[in-house]
């Protein structure tokens, strides 16, 4: 049974008093809305129930997806979410809910049956809960021995992330490794003291920072210090308020937060990484994915110390405890010693699978998983080179090329669409798009961005477009598109107008 949740702050297995979040603190301006959802979280995987976070990112046509590819059998909402209306937007994304009281039975979402939104609801098709109230009158040992039954080998959660395919991937973990990932070996200074102590978190609870900070919070009893929507100065102010020890952002918001102008004027002494220098030259973020619970890499090189040597330097770390790593060639010839090939990693935090893969779909026969990025091996230190795939790294998270194709070239009038990164100075990169119209067709540029955006996360819709007649398309001498001249044209013009006039 799986159980998918549209929320804002979710997350995972702990012993713990019934639906109540004992151990995790939660301040901020939302607390008791994510207090609430948390809980949610935390009464569902407690009794072995497979959750599946939703984005709040999400387009309507991309919940739908989600309910239908993850075989969604009860779905959780809160009435509200970042002041609008959710149950409008589930009714947008599932109109076939017009008129239907539970239990449901959709054509669209067959395995869907309830639809539980927390607090209450006005909708027929819909039943509000309230998880302090509604479940005292289980009989009593219910609880406790479905709670029994859980073990670390049963899958606690399916985290969506882009694939190589137009559908995005369904990684699978286990209690056992979320638990052990945080309880174990961390990075930087060899463990995570125990709280109290507090946290900024800023990244996205359904995704894999949020798996990470939440569980870690869980934990090691510390707490977090949140926003429902990102604000600098607000973040900030509670970081201080809070003192807050660490944050848990992506690279962008972390330096937005240490450049912003009142630094100078705060007391944020218990926070180094907001007010110390960086070192020179300073080392690269690590690797680390949603596969693997986050780092499989790890800084600063524990051989050299904080200044290694100048051929290691700048490096995305080396071998994270209890993981193990090899390189290969395109050809899948493993590389001995130092030099360069895709990265396969494989250990304790590993993903236990893919949703509806098969093993071997997943991993290769001596149970190593492909990561997709190509680096440079120098020592035990591995130095990042690009992707092997064509994956885009937009602002940290993965946008799957054939994923955007696949909504643009079903938009009427749309012949082709060929979608691909280009460098951008702020987010790494942008996502663009060249689409080729049917012979008569007009094509509207910022009308098709509006549609995708009714398909696409807004991170996923295409910031460039180009569009090309069929004949103006750039082919190789074997008559295929040649993908990588329409890139390095998008990218040529994408340079130009946002260079300062």
């Amino acid at each position: 049974m799986s159980m998918v949740f549209q929320s804002y702050a979710l997350w995972p297995h702990m012993t713990v008093a019934r639906n109540v979040a004992y151990g995790l603190e939660l301040r901020g301006m939302a607390r008791e809305e994510i207090r609430r959802r948390v809980d949610a979280i935390l009464a569902v995987t407690r009794i072995g129930a497979l959750a599946v976070p939703c984005s709040t990112s999400y387009a309507p046509g991309e919940l739908r997806r989600a309910l239908r590819r993850n075989d969604v059998h009860t779905f959780i909402v809160p009435p509200q979410l970042a002041g609008g209306d959710e149950l409008a937007f589930v009714e947008e994304a599932v109109p076939e809910l017009d008129g239907r009281s539970g239990p449901l039975f959709l054509e669209e979402l067959p395995h869907l049956r309830q639809i539980l939104v927390l607090g209450g609801s006005d909708r027929a098709w819909a039943e509000g809960v309230d998880l302090a109230v509604d479940f005292e009158g289980l009989p009593d040992g219910v609880l406790a021995a479905a709670e029994a039954d859980v073990a670390p080998g049963d899958l606690l959660v399916v985290i969506q992330t882009s694939g190589s395919t137009a559908e995005p991937k369904g990684v699978v973990h286990t209690h056992g490794a979320v638990i052990r990932k945080m309880a174990g070996p961390m990075l930087h200074d060899g463990g995570v003291p125990d709280g109290p102590h507090a946290v900024y978190a800023a990244m996205p609870p359904f995704w894999i920072g949020g798996l990470i900070i939440i569980a870690s919070a869980l934990v090691h009893g510390t707490t977090m210090v949140c926003q429902e929507r990102f604000e600098i100065e607000g973040a900030l102010d509670m970081i201080e308020q809070e003192h807050c020890i660490a944050v848990s952002a992506w690279y962008g918001v972390t330096q937005a937060l240490k450049t912003h102008p009142s630094v100078p004027h705060r007391d944020l002494s218990a926070i180094p990484m907001l007010t110390e220098p960086v070192l020179d030259p300073p080392y690269n973020a690590v690797l680390g994915m949603t596969e693997t619970i986050g780092p499989h890499l790890m800084t600063p090189h524990p051989r050299y110390g904080l200044q290694p040597p100048a051929h290691v330097r700048g490096s995305n770390g080396v071998a994270a405890p209890h993981f193990e790593h090899k390189l290969v060639t395109p050809g899948g010839d493993v590389v001995r010693g130092d030099g360069e090939g895709e990265l396969c990693v494989r250990g304790y935090a590993t993903l236990a699978g893919m949703y509806k893969k098969e093993r071997h779909e997943v991993f290769d026969a001596d149970g190593w998983y492909h990561t997709g990025d190509r680096v440079r091996r120098v020592e035990d230190a591995f130095f990042f080179t690009g992707r092997v795939t064509e994956m885009i790294k937009t602002n940290g998270a993965n946008v799957a090329p054939p994923e955007v194709e696949a909504v643009l070239q079903a938009i009427s009038g749309v012949r082709f669409a060929y979608v691909f990164g280009v460098p951008d100075a702020v987010r790494g990169e942008v996502v663009a798009a060249v689409v080729v119209p049917y012979e008569g067709a007009e094509l509207s540029i910022a009308h098709l961005r509006e549609l995708a955006r009714h398909e696409l996360s807004s991170y996923k819709v295409p910031r460039v477009v180009e569009v090309l007649a069929e004949d103006d398309v750039p082919v190789l001498a074997t008559g295929k598109v040649d993908r990588l001249a329409m890139q390095r044209r998008v990218a040529e013009h994408y340079e130009s107008a946002s260079a300062p006039a």
